[in-house]
């Protein structure tokens, strides 16, 4: 896969990954990322040293949109920011 090195979305040296996590092998510090889609947009949620850590992140940020938290926060982040 020539334009994919260095991301590895599918595994981690375990051979799992939770939805929503992606290893970066390239990034020593925090491989793991967690990313979500939303409005078919990709939004990264950070970089965490665990699967499980990046994992848990996405889940949050997924039961916030679902809950409708989500928008909330966006705007209030957005009114701060003008």
């Amino acid at each position: 896969m020539k334009g994919n090195i260095g991301h590895d979305r599918r595994t981690d040296r375990d051979g799992y990954l939770p939805q929503g996590v992606r290893y970066e092998p390239r990034r020593k510090l925090t491989p793991y990322r967690a990313v979500i889609n939303h409005n078919n947009e990709r939004i990264h949620l950070g970089g965490y040293d665990t699967a499980d850590e990046a994992g848990a992140v996405y889940e949050n940020a997924r039961k916030m949109m679902l809950s409708g938290e989500w928008d909330d926060l966006m705007r209030e982040l957005l009114a701060s920011r003008a």
